[in-house]
């Protein structure tokens, strides 16, 4: 009847844990929700390029017919112009709020990789709204033509890791802009605490909704120019 030992129980773990299963279970394993998710991103990507800074709904629509052409869902024959971009310019937010990565590549079954396949929806859905906007900008800025192919400028590009990190650094500022911040990294210490994310977790795209529209004129590093609120 000696007590020989505690173990100590955090309620920040047991609620994380909660929050873990609430996004496999209404993030990952939801159709619905990954449509809506496509659905609101694309809308947010028209009003963007209904703005017409960084790539026009012209560019837009050019974009998805060559994401369309050339995208590969299902064999690992990745060598369209598409992928050679996304390699050089790592445009996609990371999702490891809803602890998604691109990292397991086991070809046993295990449990990173079943939870992989549970977001398999979520994670391609993003790859559609991110991607667009990536080809967009190249598209506008002429590193790519109408037909999905690099140009010239766009090789030249390609040879200049200092202009590459550059449009990198555009595209993934932008891609926050238009859908929100993601990864934990990118988040303010509020954002990373269990507390905060039970608030917002169905919510990503509210602080950058409200950068957009009501935020104060200042210079963008990332994107070289001055932005300010909407409204």
């Amino acid at each position: 009847g000696e007590v020989i030992g505690y173990k100590q129980v955090r309620i920040d773990d047991a609620l994380d844990l909660g929050l873990k299963y609430n996004s496999l279970l209404r993030i990952g394993l939801s159709p619905i929700t990954a449509l809506a998710n496509v659905g609101f991103g694309d809308v947010s990507n028209i009003i963007e390029s209904i703005g017409g800074r960084f790539f026009g709904f012209k560019e837009l629509r050019q974009a998805t017919n060559i994401f369309r052409k050339q995208i590969d869902y299902i064999s690992n024959e990745k060598n369209s112009e598409l992928y050679k971009w996304l390699d050089a310019l790592n445009p996609l937010q990371e999702l490891d709020d809803y602890n998604i990565s691109d990292r397991v590549r086991l070809n046993k079954m295990t449990p990173e990789k079943a939870q992989e396949y549970m977001y398999a929806l979520q994670k391609k859905g993003e790859l559609f709204l991110q991607s667009r906007t990536m080809l967009a900008v190249l598209i506008k800025e002429g590193y790519m033509t109408k037909d999905g192919k690099t140009t010239k400028d766009g090789l030249k590009l390609m040879q200049d890791p200092e202009a590459l990190q550059k449009m990198s650094d555009k595209i993934q500022r932008l891609n926050q802009m238009i859908h929100g911040r993601y990864s934990q990294r990118e988040a303010a210490t509020a954002q990373q605490s269990v507390l905060y994310r039970m608030m917002i977790q169905f919510r990503k795209w509210i602080p950058s909704a409200i950068e957009a529209r009501f935020g104060e004129k200042q210079h963008d590093n990332r994107l070289g120019v001055e932005i300010e609120g909407r409204y």
